[in-house]
């Protein structure tokens, strides 16, 4: 029997250790299930306002992207390209740079304008502009400005290829944007 009391004071032993063991584990589980509410309620949180700025973010990439779009309507491909590729910062300044100009105007416009119903006037003019335009772009010219039926384009910025084959390239352009005028009834 001693060993038998013996035997059973040392299994109660292990039992309050057990039992003690057990409490710690489940107080343990307890912390831990409070720990994974409070990291899931975060993650839930976290998740929303992540969305909620790729939403911002998406916004604002479409506002930029429309922007940029109309930006595109007054600037020449090679302006727009430079500036948005960051090949060129957007500063107001000023710098000397050898560059080949060309204008153009329609010769006896104020005359063919008072003639022409405004609306004809207004849609033969505005397609005549985009050819030219058009024309200036396909021979690497930069758009400068219209004025009234005048068109001036620069060559040798933002891209040059050297004084003489910017030249070239403003002669060969002014060629073809002839060759289009006549077909469009200009001399």
């Amino acid at each position: 029997m001693p060993t038998d009391e013996k035997e059973l004071n040392r299994l109660q032993k292990d039992v309050k250790i057990l039992k003690k063991k057990l409490a710690r584990s489940e107080a343990n589980r307890v912390t831990l299930e409070k720990i994974w509410d409070r990291n899931s309620r975060l993650f839930e949180t976290l998740h929303k306002e992540i969305e909620t700025q790729r939403e911002l973010v998406q916004q604002k990439k479409e506002e930029l992207e429309a922007l940029a779009a109309k930006l595109a309507k007054y600037l020449s491909p090679q302006v727009y390209d430079s500036i948005f590729t960051g090949e060129r910062e957007v500063k107001i300044g000023t710098y000397r740079k050898t560059l080949t100009v060309f204008f153009s105007d329609i010769v006896g416009f104020t005359e063919r304008s008072e003639q022409m119903e405004i609306g004809k006037l207004s849609r033969w003019l505005n397609h005549y502009l985009e050819r030219m335009a058009e024309i200036a772009i396909q021979y690497e010219g930069t758009l400068d400005k219209f004025i009234g039926d005048a068109v001036m384009v620069f060559f040798g910025d933002p891209k040059s290829e050297g004084e003489q084959r910017d030249a070239f390239h403003c002669i060969r352009m002014a060629m073809v944007m002839r060759e289009e005028a006549k077909k469009m009834g200009v001399d």
